[in-house]
């Protein structure tokens, strides 16, 4: 009673797993390695009367039925993704008033693991917590350039909101773009390539805008049907699901 379950479902097999039930799961989980790897937002203390519940970032992986959960304490962490060579995981924590974007490295790549067929499950990971950025506006939807050189994220400002990016060479961040309601930055499969969903003020209907960031491009495209959430195809299309 007052549990909500995750549930993996292998679409070969048909078959439904129960994995592991807590008071809250928040959002999306994140996916890698098939599916063999998942990373959500769970709310573990349902008895917390903070103003602001404290939520952490769980992994499972699903073939050992491990699970490890990433704790900050006091804080509110969300919108997790997997680095492509599943290195790290990135994630927005928040706290009263202050965002922070954070990387939690991993001891050993859970990409080697998956290769080598690894006996070591998930749970004896040690992960390094790392802040990249921090501001007193919320931040969301980090999302991983596909050579893992950048994180786009979005930051809500008073005045709308930014499209940032975060480089880990030059240890420092940049805003790309600005509007009145953006969300979704969605890489292409190729370096330099961003997408994301704009609504302009006074209108119902999400636009996709594609970025070149090497050039310094933007591009609105025009679409008859209001846009909700963005992929990028190996193709280089641009789904709307």
């Amino acid at each position: 009673e007052g549990q909500n379950t995750l549930i993996h479902h292998n679409v070969l097999t048909g078959r439904f797993t129960p994995l592991l039930k807590l008071p809250d799961l928040l959002g999306a989980p994140a996916l890698a390695a098939g599916g063999r790897y998942i990373a959500f937002s769970g709310l573990e203390d349902q008895q917390s009367s903070a103003p602001l519940p404290s939520t952490n970032i769980i992994l499972v992986d699903v073939e050992e039925a491990a699970v490890q959960s990433i704790v900050i304490q006091g804080s509110a962490d969300r919108d997790p993704g997997f680095a492509p060579d599943l290195s790290a995981v990135s994630f927005i924590s928040s706290r009263e008033s202050w965002s922070e974007l954070m990387v939690g490295s991993f001891d050993d790549s859970l990409g080697r693991r998956d290769r080598t067929k690894s006996e070591s499950s998930i749970g004896s990971l040690d992960v390094t917590l790392r802040s990249l950025y921090g501001s007193p506006h919320s931040l969301r939807q980090p999302a991983w350039a596909p050579d893992q050189s950048a994180l786009a994220f979005i930051e809500e400002g008073p005045d709308g909101d930014h499209l940032m990016l975060y480089s880990f060479e030059k240890q420092e961040v940049e805003l790309v773009a600005s509007g009145h309601d953006l969300s979704d930055p969605t890489w292409g499969p190729e370096p330099g390539f961003l997408a994301l969903v704009l609504r302009p003020r006074d209108e119902s209907q999400g636009k996709i805008v594609r970025l070149d960031l090497k050039r310094g491009l933007a591009e609105v495209l025009p679409t008859p049907f209001s846009v909700r959430s963005l992929s990028w195809s190996n193709s280089r299309d641009l789904n709307n699901p």
